[in-house]
């Protein structure tokens, strides 16, 4: 679910994968395997990626807009 909603919110800002990745500092890959919850989102990176996705901690775990 997670993943999902950072999917939603990257597509809404018309972001690519490889510009999400290169603003909060990780790999593409990385990026692909947390939006398909393949890999666990360390909690260092919750701060990075609500600043970059400018929504707040409730819209990457409830989904609200």
């Amino acid at each position: 679910m997670i993943g999902s909603n950072i999917r939603e919110k990257r597509i809404q800002l018309g972001m690519t994968q490889e510009k999400f990745a290169e603003l909060i500092g990780c790999s593409q890959s990385n990026i692909s395997k947390y939006e398909n919850e393949e890999l666990g989102i360390d909690a260092m990176m919750i701060p990075k990626i609500i600043s970059a996705l400018g929504c707040t901690i409730d819209d990457i775990y409830k989904g609200t807009n």
